[in-house]
C-alpha cells in the first residue's frame, strides 16, 4: 500500500478520493450555506461565535472557520479507522475544524499544537470561476525537517492529506480562486500522545467553551 510507505518515509501522504464526488458536492453546498449564514448572523445581536462561525481566525485572514461542527465531528469518527490503518497508529479522536477560504487568503508557515499530533485535511470543494486557468489547484506546502524548501501538494475534492502536523511545517500562498473549502480532522496517538482526547472537552460535538469542563 503506497500511502502507508509514503507516510512512514515522509510523515505525510496524499490519499486520493477518500470521499466521492457526490459526497463532496453535498458537503460543499452545506459549507456555502453555513458561510452565508455567518455573514448574515454577524449582523444580529444574538450571533454566537462558538456555533455560528468566525471570520479571520488567528491563523488565517480572509477565511471563515468553524470549530467542532457536529457534521464534521461525525466525519472525524467515520474516517478514523482508515487514518489509523494508513498511519499504523492507534488513534483517538480530538476535534474537527473547517474553513471557507476567500480570494487572497494565505496560511502562514506553522506547526500545529499538541492536540494535532496526527492530522488530516480534506479538500471539500472550490470555486475558480474567476480564473481563465480551469486547471488551477491551490497547493498546501509541507516541509520535512531535512528539506530546504516545502513540497507543494495539490488536492481535488475528496482528496485527503494525512500528516504529522506537530513536526512538519506547512503553509499556503495566496488563494487565486473565489473560495476554497477545507476540513481538518485531528487525532491523538493513544500510545505516545501528550494531548487529551476530544481536545479537552467532555465529548465530541461541543464548542470550545466546553474545554476543561471535565
Amino acid at each position: 500500500m503506497k500511502v502507508k510507505s509514503d507516510f512512514k518515509k515522509k510523515k505525510y501522504t496524499l490519499v486520493k478520493n477518500i470521499l466521492d464526488k457526490k459526497m463532496c458536492s453535498f458537503l460543499y453546498n452545506y459549507c456555502k450555506l453555513r458561510y452565508m449564514n455567518l455573514i448574515d448572523f454577524k449582523k444580529e445581536p444574538w450571533y454566537r461565535n462558538t456555533i455560528d462561525g468566525v471570520m479571520d481566525d488567528k491563523q488565517v485572514r480572509l477565511a471563515a472557520s468553524w470549530y467542532s461542527d457536529p457534521l464534521f465531528e461525525s466525519l472525524l469518527i467515520e474516517l478514523m479507522p482508515i487514518v489509523a490503518k494508513i498511519s499504523q497508529r492507534k488513534l483517538g479522536p480530538n476535534y474537527s475544524y473547517w474553513r471557507m477560504y476567500l480570494e487572497n487568503a494565505t496560511m502562514a508557515k506553522h506547526i500545529d499544537r499538541p492536540a494535532c499530533e496526527l492530522s488530516t485535511t480534506i479538500c471539500i470543494g472550490y470555486d475558480i470561476d474567476n480564473l481563465k486557468d480551469k486547471s488551477y489547484k491551490w497547493p498546501l506546502y509541507i516541509k520535512g525537517k531535512k528539506q530546504k524548501k516545502g513540497t507543494p501538494v495539490f488536492m481535488e475534492p475528496g482528496d485527503m492529506i494525512i500528516y504529522e502536523g506537530c513536526e512538519l511545517e506547512h503553509w499556503r500562498d495566496a488563494l487565486k480562486g473565489n473560495n476554497h473549502c477545507q476540513v481538518f480532522l485531528h487525532y491523538n496517538d493513544l500510545k505516545k500522545g501528550k494531548g487529551k482526547l476530544f481536545d479537552d472537552r467532555p465529548r465530541l460535538g461541543l464548542p470550545n467553551i466546553y474545554k476543561n469542563a471535565i
